[in-house]
């Protein structure tokens, strides 16, 4: 997790992100503060859940890290819909959604994203995204 960010010239401009896309690591807190530490604009971690305990874990952590910065956090794959759906009942600041294919498990379109979200039939005119 420690590497050196040499060319890191605008921390106050910068999404700094963890990716593990085979668990959720046992030491959130730790990745939270390691970000924390090069005051980014946002923190973000992005992780694979193996049970609901996982998603649970991850969004509590975000919850709780105290930071300046915006933090999101996604949990992947469908265990993790709750987190890109919901997130923001946990502090997470920004969800993700595709406007046509998917870049990541669990990936919602928008137009999914909307009719989970709102329970509504999504986009009609592109006037209320």
């Amino acid at each position: 997790h420690e590497e050196p960010l040499a060319s890191f010239s605008n921390p106050e401009q910068t999404v700094l992100s963890f990716h593990d896309f085979d668990q959720t690591p046992a030491d959130l807190d730790v990745i939270w503060h390691a970000m924390e530490t090069h005051h980014p604009l946002v923190q973000k971690i992005a992780v694979m859940p193996h049970d609901r305990q996982d998603v649970d874990r991850l969004l509590e952590s975000c919850r709780q890290h105290r930071t300046e910065s915006r933090k999101i956090a996604i949990a992947m794959g469908e265990q993790g819909t709750v987190s890109r759906l919901w997130g923001d009942a946990w502090d997470s600041f920004a969800a993700f959604c595709t406007l046509s294919q998917s870049s990541a498990p669990g990936q919602l379109s928008l137009e999914e994203w909307l009719v989970k979200r709102t329970g509504k039939n999504g986009p009609s005119d592109g006037t209320n995204c």
